[in-house]
């Protein structure tokens, strides 16, 4: 019975990362602006189901009404504000419409802590 129960956790849980994996940036909002995503979907900070570790808490001095994403901007040039753990990192890009933004955690120097990193994932359309 506990290999079974394993079985269909374990089950549970590839599907809900190919779910995530799959809807990573909204398409269909991608011909108006630029789309910011957490990659940050197995690193955890502490126990398992706690929330990612990195977060947008400002875009251009404004709170976000989704830390984790996605988070939708104009093109243009913004800031972006994102903590990791006790750890906060700023972020002025120029976004253009159709690019993606992933932001996750990344290790400083010396291994200890944690530093949010902002990459492109997806450049403009030609």
């Amino acid at each position: 019975m506990k290999n079974c129960m394993f079985g269909i956790g374990t089950s549970v849980a590839v599907l809900a990362l190919i779910a995530g994996c799959a809807s990573v940036a909204p398409v269909d909002h991608l011909g108006k602006g630029a789309i910011l995503t957490s990659g940050d979907t197995v690193s955890y900070a502490g126990a398992a189901g706690s929330e990612p570790r990195v977060s947008i808490a400002k875009v251009d001095g404004n709170a976000v009404d989704k830390p984790y994403g996605p988070v939708e901007l104009e093109p243009g040039v913004h800031q972006v504000i994102m903590k990791c753990d006790s750890s906060i990192t700023t972020n002025t890009i120029t976004v253009a419409t159709g690019e993606v933004y992933q932001f996750m955690a990344a290790s400083p120097v010396g291994g200890k802590g944690c530093v949010a990193s902002l990459s492109r994932l997806r450049s403009a359309h030609p």
